[in-house]
């Protein structure tokens, strides 16, 4: 089962986020350049060329006064995204920006979906609701009996919780009942990250553990010294946990042991994000660090908010208040840079061939590599 860090969400705090009967939403059409909607597209074509991109497909999904887009993931051949305070779930098609169906839940707040062979996978608090992934129809809603805290991760037949008290539960997806559960120390609000069957799961406390998805057998456990609320990164070798301790860990994948420590001097919020051999801290009030995923020494800062999103070993694409920006891994330098409107969100796919840009109101925009 690929992991959704496949396909990852970077959420764009450096830009001010806010961290069922169905209804069908008139389906909107693609923004054009002779578009009578007025409002800015978030990058022009002529500025994505900058950055060796161009648009394939724009859309607004008119988002209604006082609500705005808070999740998006891509799944399959579909960008799901969630609206609040609606509870509005969307499903765009990947290949042309078509809408293919809307959905209202009637809850309270919905975490990030997940994929489930046809089925995907939304859940509040305290119910998961099972919706046929084509065309949007509630198929069955499970109650969770807990405050779950977290989206699912899909191993296997299971799906892989965590919850208000620290209690990681794999819920049985055909029978409908948690088949194991396991407790860390308290709760639990950082989605845990998946590689490959296993998990690995942060607490409030700082408590970590690798979990197997299928059975609930603890891999390795340690802790860290303070408290934890971002998503651990991964990567074919480690795992790298940004702790409030003020210190970023990188652990080896097998075994858990720590590999090196990083010590800044404030409290980590951000998620680590590996690339190739680089691993890159977004530091509150110093900027984004670019470090050695072998030896844990710093190559570079940039001293701006800014976050990465995907590359290689050779230059990344970070986006950073109102643009997008090609850095030199080497030197830190910016190569190219393309200025945008206010983004929420953006998603690499296939390892940055394609980026979605989405913005708080809808406006979403396919951006693809060229060759």
């Amino acid at each position: 089962m690929k992991s959704l860090l496949f396909r990852s969400l970077v959420i764009l705090s450096l830009v001010g986020l806010t961290a069922c009967s169905s209804t069908t939403k008139q389906a909107s059409t693609p923004i054009s350049k002779s578009s009578a909607r007025q409002d800015r597209l978030l990058i022009a074509d002529v500025e994505a060329v900058q950055i060796g991109y161009a648009t394939q497909w724009v859309r607004d999904l008119n988002v209604i006064p006082g609500a705005e887009i808070t999740s998006a993931v891509v799944l399959g051949d579909k960008l799901i995204t969630i609206e609040a305070p609606t509870n509005l779930v969307t499903a765009t098609s990947m290949k042309d920006g078509s809408v293919i169906w809307n959905r209202k839940i009637k809850d309270v707040v919905l975490f990030q979906p997940a994929l489930w062979k046809n089925t995907l996978l939304v859940n509040s608090e305290t119910r998961l609701y099972k919706l046929d992934a084509n065309t949007g129809a509630i198929r069955d809603i499970v109650d969770l009996q807990t405050i779950a805290t977290t989206g699912p991760l899909v191993v296997d037949e299971y799906a892989i919780f965590c919850d208000a008290t620290g209690v990681v539960f794999a819920l049985d997806l055909k029978a409908n009942f948690v088949n194991w559960a396991y407790k860390l120390t308290e709760g639990i609000s950082a989605q845990p990250v998946q590689t490959g069957f296993s998990i690995v799961a942060v607490d409030n406390k700082g408590v970590y553990a690798k979990i197997s998805g299928r059975s609930g057998t603890v891999i390795w456990r340690n802790h860290t010294y303070g408290a934890n609320n971002s998503t651990p990164g991964v990567d074919r070798l480690s795992i790298y946990i940004a702790s409030m301790d003020q210190t970023l860990y990188c652990l080896d994948l097998l075994t858990g042991e720590d590999k090196w420590k990083l010590p800044f001097g404030v409290s980590l919020t951000a998620s680590p994000k590996p690339i190739g051999l680089t691993v890159y801290q977004p530091v509150e009030g110093k900027g984004l660090y670019a470090i050695d995923s072998i030896s844990g020494k710093v190559k570079w800062t940039l001293a701006e908010r800014a976050l990465p999103l995907c590359g290689d070993d050779d230059q990344i694409l970070i986006a950073s208040a109102n643009k997008l920006k090609l850095i030199d891994v080497k030197s830190g330098l910016v190569n190219q840079e393309a200025d945008t409107a206010t983004l929420r969100m953006a998603i690499p796919v296939d390892n940055g061939s394609s980026v979605m840009l989405i913005s708080p109101r809808g406006q979403i925009i396919k951006i693809n590599k060229r060759s």
